[in-house]
Order: C-alpha cells, then sequence, then structure tokens
C-alpha cells in the first residue's frame, strides 16, 4: 500500500505555526513586564539599588528566537523538485517540517524560561511594594519551586546560567 505522508506534513505545519503564535504571547507579555509604563515597575524589572542594566539586555534573546520561530514555521510543504525522471513530482518535505517544529519546541522552552524570570523578578518586585501580596495556589508552587532553582536578581550578573536553569525548569515541571 501508498503511504501519502502530506496530511502528516500539513499537520506539523500547522502545529509549527500554532507554536509560533504561543510563543509571540509569550515574548509580548515578556516585554510588557519590562515596561515600567505598563506595569508601574521599575524599568526592565531592576532592584532597587541595581544601577545596571537589569533584564534590558535579555530581550535581544527571546526576539531573535521569535523572529526564528516565525521564519521556521513558514511552510515547506511547497518546495521540491520533480525527480525520478519526473514520477516523483510532489513532495512534502517531511523532515525539514519536523525539524523545523522541533527547534520551534526548543526555542519556546527558552522562550518561556525566561518569562519565568521575569515574571517571578515581576513578583519579587510587587512584593517588596505590597508584603500581603498573595499567589494562587499553582503559581505558588511553582513559584516557589523556581525560586529554588533561581535567585532574584538584587544586582546585575551574567544571565547565561539562570537562561540555561530557567529553560531546564520548564522542561521537567
Amino acid at each position: 500500500t501508498n503511504f501519502e505522508p502530506l496530511p502528516v506534513a500539513l499537520a506539523v505545519q500547522n502545529l509549527s505555526v500554532a507554536l509560533t503564535h504561543v510563543s509571540h504571547n509569550s515574548v509580548m507579555r515578556t516585554i510588557h513586564l519590562s515596561d515600567d509604563h505598563f506595569t508601574k515597575l521599575p524599568r526592565f524589572l531592576s532592584a532597587p539599588g541595581n544601577n545596571g542594566h537589569a533584564f534590558g539586555a535579555i530581550q535581544k534573546a527571546f526576539v531573535d528566537m521569535q523572529v526564528r520561530n516565525k521564519q521556521l514555521a513558514t511552510p515547506v510543504s511547497f518546495d521540491g523538485i520533480s525527480i525520478a525522471g519526473g514520477i516523483e513530482d510532489t513532495f512534502t518535505n517531511l523532515k525539514l517540517a519536523a525539524d523545523n517544529l522541533i527547534q520551534i519546541v526548543d526555542n519556546t522552552r527558552v522562550i518561556y524560561g525566561l518569562e519565568l524570570l521575569h515574571s517571578s523578578q515581576a513578583i519579587d518586585l510587587r512584593k517588596l511594594a505590597t508584603p500581603d501580596l498573595h499567589l494562587g495556589k499553582a503559581t505558588e508552587a511553582m513559584y516557589k519551586a523556581y525560586r529554588e532553582k533561581v535567585s532574584f536578581v538584587a544586582q546585575d550578573r551574567p544571565f547565561t546560567p539562570d537562561i540555561q536553569t530557567s529553560t531546564e525548569f520548564i522542561a521537567n515541571y
């Protein structure tokens, strides 16, 4: 029997597009968290007394991944060249579509890790201003588990270890 891979390729491409929308939303939420006009928190979620750049430079990383996700989500099932003397004149590029989806998943995991880094910092900054701030049960549990791995950013530091730990946390939570 013949197997037609096109429906599988189309499903993979559709999932890539959907996940790219999800990662876009995470990027936009994270950008909003760093916007002092939007949150009334310090710019780039800088802690009191931190005269550095806080999370300002990190925006470049997650925006870059989002731009790559958009590029990777572009359908590839149309691309091909007739081969085998014209006998094989349809194509799906399923392998390429699957590879692109895997990269989108990996990028989105990092993007969500960066959102968690930002949102945890925002929670801590809110708690400084409002000590009786309460989180929802599930949010509190995740926040506490995350804070066991990545600490509050009181002063600028190299963020590479925090980004790696955040990505792993998202992958395993």
